[in-house]
């Protein structure tokens, strides 16, 4: 009997582990085992890459949002210079 490799099994919660580890047993056939153990790989594959994508949209959300304070700030400052250079 083949197991579920741990590192498809480690970022799991404890629920979804025991689960998934009690519905395999000595009675389970080898491509049940191979279509769980695939279907466990390719959900934890779209998770880590929903977390990366979340992670560098976030980023570029931070970093955008610093940009256009930047620019608004030398708008400010370039109209309070304009306004100023005609008030003088």
């Amino acid at each position: 009997m083949s197991a579920i490799p741990d590192d498809f099994l480690k970022d799991l919660n404890a629920s979804e582990q025991e689960v998934i580890c009690s519905a395999l047993t000595a009675n389970t056939a080898e491509a049940n085992r191979a279509q769980i153990a695939s279907q466990i790989y390719l959900a934890h594959r779209t998770r880590a890459g929903t977390e990366r994508l979340t992670s560098t949209v976030e980023s570029l959300a931070g970093e955008l949002a610093r940009a256009l304070a930047d620019h608004a700030k030398a708008l400010q400052e370039a109209a309070v210079r304009h306004l100023g250079a005609h008030r003088g």
